[in-house]
């Protein structure tokens, strides 16, 4: 406040010091200094801070946060109207005349400056008196801020209590000594009541009365205690109509403001489904685990780290440790190193793609022993992703050595046939009577002078003419059926390819299915050939001793392998019977049920034959040279037609399949060259495509009707093509992909070994110089085509 101002206003009382401003000269100096520091004082108040005239209302006086708020100069008018500015917001409207005004009233005005902003004031007025005049000081209070923040804070709590009302789980407060303080709207509905006052009214001082077990909410009091507060503490309660539900609690222990008592403040969900569906999820998991545990065959389940999740019970037994030492490890604590890389390869190949793995593995068990298994794997993705392995194992160890077995007596049967110096040809007893030649050995050549292969799927009366009009034919079926046992006699035979006497032996090997064992032993023929060959044979006898005794070693060895059997069959040996006793059956068992099979007769009938042969050997060099595969040209249209006549007489395949069901489409090109090859090898092929082909049409309804085969050839720029299509089932590409592998098929366990078509692959390009494959897809059949060039390339 300056003396300019207080100049303008001459006459104006001096109301900072209670005296007119008409004061002697002599004292004036004095009061200039007076009320230069009270104005410096007023100026440097945080408050504004204004004189008014109370009558008139006119502003005399402001300091400087007066001026700074108002946004006035000390020489503007606007002074005389400051107060028409204020807006009361809670009392009586301000007047220009503050004579009525109360003595330090306090009043919360609005003031709106020229820049537009509005703020709050707390208002102070007072009144004194000079000199018989009445003037109002006036203090005002900036209380925008706090206003601001008090409504901040209300609207605060009215978002909480909304929060608290909506919410969906159940807010609550109790004592801990059981009275309830407050519940919101769904801790209400929770307990089945329908407002927080029926809540409060019906529970009040029994928060315990929710309880099903009073010892729960002991519980829940000590761990609250122990700990000041409890998360997801599981309990039950009584609703209103008396049922029990499961509730998770979350809560704090808080004491009173006044101190007098603890209070229990959380909020609670209903989880009664969710422990229902916890309870159906352990009953089915046991459920499951307890079929799991029933299957013979091992099963496992291992995670991305390749740890095991899951042993069943046969698991534990090949690996013969307890399920707790398994869960948990690995591969690694368990096996040799090489098996486990084989084993973490597949996985990791399977977690990586998704692909079903099925593939033959070496095991170490835990007895030390290494077992052969084939294991069927396939990836699991749980609901949050995780991938598992899931894998089923198959001991097929007794099962390969079986395999061995029997493809080593194959392998020992078919190098005696085939080594035999006698003529030997297999024939098939059809349902019409007929027998049907399946095969014969080398030496049967010689016997009819030409490729016995010709013969192959030709009835007994075409083979042997001489026979129609004989009792031989009769006997044979009688041999095939059963009904009469091994045969052997001597008998003349003449047609047009062959005359002479013979020595027979027939043996039925099978359900009807025999070999007919022919031995020329025409004298003529024996005594032309010693005439012819009489120089020759003096001079080379030694050679022909020599030749008899490699003969004589695999007859010694078939004699000496019978005779052995009949020794091992003598209940007379202690070992016998310790060796049967081990197997838990007996000796004299045995020898009943292998008498009932006639096997000691065919013991019996190989001991008389390998005598008789090797009585004879010298007679038979002639035939016992070995034939070997010859290349001629062949019509390739005329080896499909002999191949579809062998698969339609085939034994097993006519058994399983019966191929005079199946449609057979023939789509040959006229035109095409012949093909040097193997004719038989071809033949082979071929049939087995059949084969297959048939096998995979039983049992599947084709899309397209009837099973039908389609056979089609056709020239190419170097030789010929075959396809042959069917309409069954197709294969999924990863079959496709491997059906030349050996050893692979997807029949059922017995019924293929997995050779036919990687034979089949062998034989056309390895000895033939061509190629072969395969087009199929699911559902839309398989065709395999062969090419084979017209003369094989060196």
């Amino acid at each position: 406040m300056t003396e300019e101002k207080n100049a303008g206003q001459s006459q104006s009382p001096d109301v900072s010091s209670g005296r007119k401003t008409d004061a002697p000269a002599a004292s004036q100096p004095y009061v200039r200094d007076e009320l230069r520091l009270f104005h410096a004082l007023l100026d440097r108040a945080n408050d504004p801070i204004f004189l008014v005239d109370t009558h008139s209302g006119v502003l005399l006086e402001a300091n400087q946060a007066a001026i700074d708020l108002l946004g006035l100069s000390k020489v503007d008018q606007a002074w005389k109207s400051l107060l028409q500015n204020f807006s009361v917001v809670r009392h009586a409207p301000l007047s220009g005349c503050l004579d009525d005004v109360p003595e330090g009233e306090t009043h919360e005005v609005a003031y709106t400056d020229r820049s537009g902003v509005r703020r709050l004031f707390e208002l102070t007025l007072s009144t004194m008196r000079i000199d018989d005049h009445r003037y109002t000081v006036g203090v005002a209070r900036d209380i925008t801020t706090r206003k601001e923040t008090e409504c901040a804070l209300r609207h605060r709590e009215q978002q909480l209590r909304t929060f608290f009302e909506t919410a969906p789980v159940g807010i609550f407060t109790t004592t801990t000594s059981g009275r309830h303080l407050f519940s919101n709207e769904a801790n209400a509905r929770i307990h089945g009541y329908a407002s927080p006052e029926e809540f409060q009214q019906v529970i009040g001082e029994k928060v315990v009365s929710l309880y099903v077990d009073a010892a729960e909410r002991r519980e829940l009091l000590q761990r609250l205690a122990r700990d000041g507060a409890v998360e997801s503490f599981e309990t039950r309660h009584r609703t209103k109509d008396g049922s029990v539900i499961w509730i998770a609690v979350w809560a704090k222990l808080r004491r009173a403001a006044d101190g007098t008592q603890d209070l229990i403040e959380g909020f609670c969900i209903d989880i009664t489904e969710r422990k229902k569906a916890v309870q159906e999820i352990r009953e089915a998991r046991e459920y499951l685990n307890s079929i799991v545990n029933t299957i013979g065959d091992p099963i496992f389940v291992k995670n991305e780290q390749h740890r095991f999740m899951l042993a069943n019970d046969a698991l534990c037994a090949l690996m013969g440790r307890p399920r707790e030492e398994i869960l948990g490890r690995t591969d690694a604590d368990f096996f040799p190193k090489e098996q486990v890389n084989a084993f973490w390869k597949v996985d990791d190949m399977l977690l990586a793609t998704g692909l079903q793995n099925v593939s033959e593995e070496s095991l170490t068990d835990g007895r030390g022993e290494l077992r052969t298994i084939v294991t069927k794997k396939t990836r699991y993705v749980d609901a949050l992703g995780r991938k598992s392995v899931v894998g089923v194992i198959r001991d097929i160890t007794e099962r390969k050595r079986m395999e061995r077995n029997l493809e080593a007596s194959e392998e020992k049967f078919r190098s005696i046939v085939e080594s035999s110096p006698t003529a030997m040809f297999f024939y098939h007893l059809e349902p019409d009577g007929g027998l049907l030649l399946t095969g014969a050995n080398p030496a049967a050549d010689v016997l009819v002078g030409f490729d016995r292969s010709t013969l192959v799927g030709r009835p007994l009366e075409a083979v042997f003419p001489g026979l129609a009009d004989t009792r031989y034919p009769d006997l044979y079926r009688q041999v095939a059926r059963g009904d009469v046992g091994a045969q052997s006699y001597e008998a003349p035979y003449q047609d047009e390819r062959l005359s002479g006497h013979h020595d027979v032996r027939v043996f039925r090997t099978g359900p009807d299915a025999i070999v007919v064992d022919i031995l020329d032993v025409t004298e003529r023929l024996r005594l032309q050939e010693m005439m012819v060959q009489s120089e020759k044979m003096a001079s080379v006898g030694g050679l022909a001793a020599g030749m008899a005794h490699e003969i004589n070693n695999p007859l010694s060895s078939i004699l000496q392998a019978a005779q052995v059997c009949l020794m091992q069959l003598d209940p007379a040996l202690p070992a016998n019977q310790e060796g049967a006793d081990a197997c838990g059956c007996s000796v004299e068992a045995v020898r009943c049920y292998l008498e009932k099979r006639r096997v000691f007769k065919f013991l019996a009938g190989i001991q008389e034959a390998g005598k008789r042969a090797a009585g004879i050997v010298s007679s038979m060099l002639e035939f016992s040279r070995k034939s070997e595969s010859r290349r001629a040209p062949v019509d390739i249209n005329a080896v499909l037609d002999r191949s579809v006549e062998l698969a339609s007489t085939d034994y097993d395949l006519k058994k399983n399949y019966d191929f005079r069901h199946i449609n057979i489409i023939r789509r040959y090109a006229e035109d095409l060259p012949e093909v040097t090859c193997t004719r038989t090898e071809i033949e082979q092929v071929v049939l087995n495509l059949l084969k297959n082909a048939a096998q995979a049409m039983a049992g599947y309804p084709p899309a397209a009707g009837a099973p039908t085969i389609v056979l089609g050839t056709s020239r190419t720029p170097t030789g010929v093509r075959i396809e042959v299509t069917d309409n069954g089932p197709g294969m999924v590409d990863p079959v496709r992909r491997r059906v030349f592998e050996p050893f692979f098929t997807t029949k059922e366990p017995g019924l293929g070994t997995g050779l036919g078509l990687a034979v089949s692959y062998f034989i056309i390009t390895a000895n033939h110089g061509g190629t072969i494959s395969v087009e199929s897809e699911p559902g839309g059949g398989a065709t395999f085509i062969v090419e084979l060039p017209v003369e094989r390339r060196p």
